[in-house]
């Protein structure tokens, strides 16, 4: 089985490296894309998918793995605003592989819904 995941970027340079970075594991589907205009009725909250400088072990979910502490969580600035976002890099990943996914959008300037991180 697969999921989607749709990672969102503030120039379409940061999604191309993304995109790049994301030939090392097995995903399909790769679509970069100019974000929408138009209004949302729905919020979407994006979180940066930073890397945290922890093991390899580090569980997709955990405080670790999204950011470090809760401290350092609580200091950034979850963005619900699309306007600042110019383009989203969409593809699908097998379930084995999302951590590994995840491992590689946490090494560049990627946000991601925080859903995401809720369902692994």
């Amino acid at each position: 089985m697969t999921k989607r995941i749709q990672a969102f970027f503030k120039n379409e340079n940061d999604a191309e490296r993304a995109s790049a970075k994301l030939a090392k594991v097995n995903t399909t589907n790769q679509i970069i894309d100019k974000v929408p205009e138009q209004e949302s009725n729905g919020r979407l909250v994006l979180i940066p998918a930073i890397h945290s400088g922890t093991g390899a072990g580090t569980a997709a979910g955990s405080t670790a793995a999204v950011g470090g502490s809760v401290d350092r969580l609580k200091s950034l600035v979850f963005k619900d605003n699309r306007e600042q976002f110019t383009h989203i890099l969409e593809f699908e990943v097998a379930e084995a592989n999302i951590e590994e996914a995840l491992q590689e959008l946490r090494q560049t300037e990627a946000y991601i819904d925080e859903e995401l991180l809720k369902d692994n």
